[in-house]
């Protein structure tokens, strides 16, 4: 099998290693993916190991595994929201308390153009609904900067 990832091999590695996943990686290679020096990603082979059927406690592991990994990186190693982002992000979002936005000009506010090339608004709006689901004080079609920053927070 193949894999190609636009993540950092230091996130992808981790991912399937030790993973529990019937498969072992064989062989990486770095490639590019457009014109930008920064264009780059990372491809894996990948060969079947000899077990045929995932049981359901497998299946359970390899999520947690997953989840830890993620984690890990998005929370520790490569978070979205640092305290220069936040302070950034407080100052864009403007100096009122409790003033709100609507999800458009969160949605530009938030993530920087590079960002909103790989993060759709469609994406962005499919990730507010299941956000709000726990936060009933969070409204249908806007937020506030705190509940901005609790989004990033909770959805990285």
């Amino acid at each position: 099998m193949l894999l190609i990832s636009l993540h950092e091999s230091a996130f992808i590695t981790p991912l399937l290693e030790g993973s529990g996943l019937p498969f072992e990686i064989t062989a990486t290679r770095q490639g590019t993916w457009g014109r930008g020096a920064n264009d780059v990603c990372h491809i894996y082979l990948l060969q079947k190991s000899t077990i045929s059927m995932i049981t359901t406690q497998q299946k359970s592991d390899i999520t947690s595994h997953f989840l830890r990994v993620q984690n890990h990186w998005f929370q520790d190693l490569d978070p979205l929201l640092t305290p220069e982002r936040e302070r950034e992000l407080s100052r864009d979002f403007g100096e009122e308390p409790g003033r709100t936005r609507s999800l458009a000009e969160c949605y530009d506010i938030l993530f920087t153009s590079v960002e909103r090339e790989l993060f759709s608004f469609v994406d962005f709006t499919e990730d507010f609904d299941v956000f709000r689901e726990d936060r009933p004080d969070v409204g249908r079609d806007s937020m506030t900067l705190e509940q901005a920053l609790d989004f990033l927070r909770k959805m990285q």
